[in-house]
C-alpha cells in the first residue's frame, strides 16, 4: 500500500522552478530564503500587455524525484510600506499535479487555478491554507496586485510552501 501514500512538501523539497520576468537584482533562488535583504522583483515583459492582474507569476517545484507532494498552502513575506509600494498585494495559488519538463512550452499546461488571497501590510512570513491539501508537484504563485495600485513591476522577499 505504499504506493498510494502522498508525501508531505518538506522545505528541502522545494526549489523555484521558473518565474514570469525579473530584474535579476538577485538569483530567483533567493526567493526560498528567509533572509529580507535579496528579493524577486517581476518586469513588465511587453509594453503592450495590461500591467497586473495574472501578467507576473513564481513558480515553484515542490518535488525532487517528480512524484506529488500534498500541499496545504503558501507562506509569502513582503516589505511593509512605505518600504514596499511594488509588494504583492493579492495573489492567486495554482497547481500542477504531475511533473512536466521545463520551458516556455509548458506554462500553463494543466495548470489548476486555486484561491485568492491578500497578504497584509506587516513585517514577517504570512501563511496563507488551501481549503483543502492537493497534491501537486509545482505550485504557481500569481499576481493580482501590488501595495499601490499603478505598480509597473511587483515584489516579493520570500516565498515558501507547506
Amino acid at each position: 500500500l505504499s504506493y498510494l501514500y502522498i508525501a508531505r512538501v518538506t522545505p528541502t523539497d522545494l526549489a523555484v522552478r521558473c518565474v514570469s520576468s525579473c530584474q535579476m537584482a538577485f538569483p530567483i533562488t533567493e526567493l526560498l530564503n528567509p533572509r529580507t535583504d535579496t528579493w524577486w522583483t517581476s518586469m513588465v515583459r511587453n509594453s503592450e500587455l495590461p500591467v497586473g492582474r495574472g501578467q507576473q507569476w513564481v513558480e515553484i517545484d515542490c518535488t525532487r524525484d517528480k512524484k506529488p507532494r500534498r500541499i496545504e498552502g503558501v507562506a509569502l513575506r513582503i516589505p511593509p510600506m512605505p518600504q514596499g509600494p511594488v509588494a504583492v498585494r493579492k495573489f492567486s495559488v495554482g497547481w500542477r499535479r504531475k511533473w512536466i519538463g521545463k520551458g516556455w512550452r509548458y506554462d500553463n499546461v494543466m495548470m489548476v487555478r486555486g484561491p485568492s488571497f491578500e497578504l497584509l501590510d506587516q513585517k514577517g512570513l504570512q501563511e496563507f491554507v488551501l481549503p483543502e491539501p492537493v497534491d501537486a508537484c509545482v505550485v504557481r504563485i500569481t499576481v493580482e496586485s501590488a501595495a499601490t495600485p499603478d505598480a509597473s513591476c511587483y515584489g516579493l522577499l520570500q516565498a515558501c510552501v507547506f
